[in-house]
């Protein structure tokens, strides 16, 4: 569940560590950086673990701070695909089943991983495993519940530069078919301009532009679940069998 990721990164030492020995400094520039972070296609960082090598430190001009050159190691988390984990549940809608390790909560099981049969209780708000037509159980709130690990999935992440040469293109477009057509301003019309029509037609009768939609923020790392194999499911849906419920438990960490 846990492994050792060796890293290589510069870190900037602020002029107020200047005082405080090398070692004390780098290592307080990297617990400020990476703890509680996920780094992409590596999992979440835990914690810095060690340091191995400090390197030079370089002043760039327009920056007072330190510029040294670090290896070190830190404790990630990412389980193996098909590890088997115990967490609780902690919320349920029709698409699936929502757990929480609580240092991690973005862990989903979709309805298709669930035990089958299974069906949605809207009076309940709970999924239920049908195991017989006269034996329900429930998949109850705030309860531990042992998963398999389906599949780690991270988020593409667009840089702000990127983003914003999209908006612009987007916005080029938009202002030269609404140039090309009659009536409006010719090609000596300004790009604000062209902007304020476009944001008076998108106005209210009152005047105050059009609330824009909420966008979905996905996750940076999230985890996909199953519950559909014996075993696995509440811990109180398998009574006597409370032993290792982490796959990987005994295995300590491995250095990627």
């Amino acid at each position: 569940m846990f492994q050792l990721a060796r890293v290589h990164d510069t870190v900037h030492i602020q002029p107020n560590e200047f005082g405080k020995d090398v070692l004390t400094a780098v290592r307080n520039a990297l617990n400020a950086k990476y703890p509680n972070k996920v780094m992409r296609n590596l999992g979440l960082c835990v914690a810095l673990y060690d340091i191995l090598h400090i390197g030079e430190s370089h002043l760039h001009p327009g920056s007072a701070a330190h510029h040294t050159a670090v290896q070190f190691r830190l404790v990630i988390f990412r389980p193996h695909i098909g590890a088997i984990l115990t967490g609780s549940v902690v919320s349920s809608d029709e698409e699936g089943v929502r757990i929480s390790l609580g240092f991690f909560n973005d862990i989903h099981v979709p309805k298709t991983l669930l035990q089958e049969p299974s069906s949605w209780s809207p009076e309940e708000g709970l999924w239920v495993w049908n195991v017989t037509p006269d034996h329900e159980l429930f998949v109850d709130l705030e309860n531990p519940i042992r998963f398999r690990v389906h599949q780690i999935v991270f988020a593409e992440q667009a840089n702000a530069a990127s983003r914003a040469a999209v908006a612009a293109t987007a916005a080029a477009a938009v202002a030269s078919n609404v140039a090309s057509r009659p009536g409006t301003p010719g090609a000596g019309a300004s790009t604000t301009a062209l902007a304020a029509k476009a944001q008076a037609a998108g106005a209210g009768s009152s005047g105050a532009p059009a609330a824009a939609p909420p966008v979905a923020v996905e996750p940076p790392m999230r985890i996909i679940a199953a519950i559909d194999k014996s075993g696995l499911g509440l811990t109180s849906w398998w009574p006597g069998d409370e032993g290792g419920d982490d796959a990987d438990g005994d295995e300590g960490m491995d250095e990627t």
